[in-house]
């Protein structure tokens, strides 16, 4: 029930579906992410979390409206979120979710099966 209704259908949703829209940020943002969030019990790692968000918002003169406000959906929850540690757990899960379901699979990895 966790899994489904928190990790899936909460914080997996969410990333998802502002990642699907974002062209500037990709997983390296999202690897920081985990990390930041792995040692969140060091402040200065949660001052790094919400720079690092910060520095996520697309410029307010450059992108349309709506993307400033997909922006500020998505940091607002990603900034609930690290306040409570079983949130936390649970956006760790879906970030390593989102990462395993849209790596990168083809021709450049091809040399590797050899």
């Amino acid at each position: 029930e966790e899994l489904e209704n928190h990790v899936l259908a909460e914080k997996y949703r969410c990333i998802a579906e502002f990642f699907s829209t974002s062209q500037e940020r990709g997983k390296n943002f999202l690897y920081k992410i985990l990390e930041l969030l792995r040692y969140k019990q060091d402040k200065i790692n949660i001052a790094r979390y919400v720079y690092l968000l910060s520095r996520m918002e697309p410029d307010k003169k450059a992108e349309a409206g709506e993307a400033l406000k997909r922006y500020r959906g998505f940091a607002s929850k990603m900034l609930q979120w690290i306040q409570d540690d079983r949130d936390t757990r649970q956006l760790k899960t879906a970030i390593q979710i989102y990462a395993y379901m849209t790596r990168e699979t083809g021709a450049e990895h091809e040399e590797f099966k050899r």
